[in-house]
């Protein structure tokens, strides 16, 4: 027997835990609820999207977008809200596994063509959050077939993954993940952003 095969009778798992590198839930608001939500998303201010990141200068070599947030302490939003409570309880359940607490934010995210909006790599954790984003998702908002390019893609292996851009599909996936919003060359790509937080990893 080689000595690398007889490794593993010494090892023993203290807890198996199942996570995944990301997820998706097909359908989690129809076509007039996403564009509901646009319509709830605009009458907030919308402003340029920022770098949260103090080492980085000149954002719009990082990030062209436009986006305002949308408020959870307005009961017409509330729907929205208990809708992503349970299906982001139902999906860390399945396939996460993390200690969460709360949606940190909802950010509505418009990418357009006429200045080619994008987001470059990046992940979502913040070293200096007062809690641990560790559960991120996108709300694809827009139909696909309005837009081009503008994809969220995924590098957590040597060959990138493409969310899903079916209208009404959450993607989630470790705040740890880097990933990135491709350029859009055609048409609007619209979006809801959150981050799932909860107390330090161990």
């Amino acid at each position: 027997m080689e000595i690398e095969d007889a490794y593993p009778a010494y090892t023993w798992a203290l807890e198996i835990k199942n996570i995944q590198n990301y997820a998706f839930w097909v359908d989690s608001f129809t076509a007039e609820e996403c564009e509901k939500i646009c319509q709830a998303s605009e009458k907030e201010f919308l402003f340029e999207g920022q770098v949260q990141q103090e080492s980085l200068t000149n954002d719009d070599k990082f990030r062209r977008s436009k986006i305002s947030w949308l408020r959870s302490n307005g009961t017409e939003n509330n729907w929205i809200f208990e809708r992503l409570t349970r299906i982001i309880n139902s999906i860390n359940r399945d396939f996460f596994n993390f200690d969460l607490d709360q949606i940190e934010n909802l950010q509505y995210g418009i990418y357009d063509s006429s200045d080619q909006g994008f987001y470059t790599k990046h992940i979502d954790m913040m070293s200096k959050s007062a809690r641990v984003r560790k559960l991120s998702f996108s709300l694809q908002l827009t139909n696909s077939a309005d837009y081009e390019g503008g994809d969220l893609v995924l590098h957590y292996k040597s060959d990138p993954e493409i969310a899903s851009r079916t209208q009404g599909t959450i993607t989630f996936f470790p705040s740890y993940t880097l990933h990135e919003v491709t350029p859009v060359t055609k048409g609007i790509r619209r979006s809801l952003v959150g981050w799932i937080t909860g107390p330090a990893f161990k």
